[in-house]
């Protein structure tokens, strides 16, 4: 499979210099190890099943994570952990990774999956980098607990919350909607983002 392209634009005013600039997935569904460069326009080449269209479930998967503020929505309409994993091992594991372009800073937003028995825990991190600067973290949940950095207090602020829950969506909710933690939210929420890029079948 190959993937071209070069960003996303977001609809939403405020954010319009936003833009998805790349996507990894790790044992999702039929994709192992996927790092795919989005731009402007995206062409996706490849043979049946192989992870063309699960490319943009992995985004889809991510946006109905953070519309409904928990993961276990879109877990279990994927058919659980078992069916949502890589299939060439046990289903053990999930990791997902959003990079967002905001002017001269980028954003980072990784998630892991970890199954536990029947149900599963996340792990969520939100990584800054500015030009010229070192990456900078802004978020850390493990399990539903951790912290999230406000700008305004100059502090990190304590979140607890059910192990299954979106922390970037539920930390914002809590009171960071003017923090640097905010920043991805206009483009990761938008429910038209596994529709933004633009793909030929071939």
């Amino acid at each position: 499979m190959t993937a071209r392209g070069g960003g996303v634009e977001p609809t939403d005013a405020a954010e319009r210099l936003m833009k998805l600039t790349a996507f990894q997935a790790k044992r999702y569904r039929c994709l192992l190890d996927a790092d795919v460069g989005i731009g402007d326009l995206n062409l996706f080449i490849g043979a049946n099943a192989s992870g063309k269209s699960t490319i943009l479930d992995a985004l889809r998967f991510l946006s109905e994570a953070m519309l409904e503020r928990d993961f276990k929505g879109p877990m279990f309409s994927r058919g659980g952990m078992i069916h949502l994993a890589w299939k060439g091992a046990d289903a053990v594991r999930v990791e997902l990774a959003a990079q967002v372009a905001d002017g001269d800073s980028t954003f980072e937003w990784q998630v892991r999956l970890l199954r536990r028995e029947y149900e599963f825990d996340v792990e969520e991190r939100v990584f800054q980098t500015h030009a010229g600067m070192p990456r900078y973290q802004l978020l850390e949940a493990v399990g539903g607990r951790g912290w999230w950095w406000s700008g305004e207090r100059g502090e990190n602020v304590p979140l607890s919350q059910s192990p299954t829950s979106c922390a970037l969506s539920g930390c914002v909710v809590s009171g960071a909607r003017s923090s640097a933690v905010r920043r991805p939210l206009g483009l990761l929420r938008s429910q038209s983002l596994p529709a933004a890029p633009r793909l030929e079948w071939r």
